[in-house]
């Protein structure tokens, strides 16, 4: 048997050098991808544990306790925190004030019929803009925008959702190039569901 030399071991290592990258490279990879993964099935589709049913979702639980003058808050389907805030304080920015009294972990995951403690403090700056003009009536389906209109204020007049501007922009994307740049005596579709 002839005896192997230090040369022909490494030409052997060097060859293979390709195959292990890959191999490394492929691994690493998929762990991370995996991981991505797992994150955003928590983040997006996994459903709160411990649900409770819809007749013990009650809105409003309004026990005022004497020490701290807080209310208590049943959260119920569709909740989240700046909706909260702005029915409590008339500004959505105090979500945060709501978060830290109640140690919320993760602020974007409620449960239909946890108990939050609604803390007696200041508002801050109101986010509500529904009064600065009344709503649009159902049976409109026309609208001429406004100088100082935009897509979420008139969503919210006229779905009561500000958050459902894309709908209005959809409806109108022949007229309204760009969402943010809409023009005083524009007249938009407004499509009701």
């Amino acid at each position: 048997m002839p005896k192997q030399g230090k040369g022909s071991f490494l030409k052997r290592i060097k060859a293979a050098e390709p195959t292990a990258s890959f191999i490394l490279g492929l691994i690493v990879v998929l762990s991370i991808g995996g991981l991505a993964g797992h994150y955003l099935y928590q983040q997006y589709y996994q459903k709160p544990a411990g649900q409770l049913p819809s007749k013990a979702s009650k809105k409003i639980v309004s026990s005022q306790t004497t020490k701290t003058n807080s209310h208590q808050y049943r959260v119920k389907s569709g909740d989240y925190l700046w909706k909260i805030a702005e029915h409590f304080y008339q500004s959505g920015y105090n979500w945060v004030d709501i978060a830290r009294a109640n140690k919320l972990a993760n602020p974007d995951l409620l449960e239909i019929g946890m108990v939050l403690t609604i803390p007696n403090i200041r508002p801050k700056a109101s986010t509500i803009i529904a009064k600065a003009r009344p709503t649009i009536p159902t049976q409109q389906t026309r609208y001429t925008i406004q100088k100082g209109d935009s897509l979420s204020l008139i969503a919210l007049r006229a779905y009561g959702d500000m958050f459902a501007w894309p709908r209005l922009w959809k409806a109108n994307r022949d007229k309204i190039a760009n969402p943010w740049l809409i023009y005083p005596g524009q007249v938009i579709i407004i499509r009701r569901p």
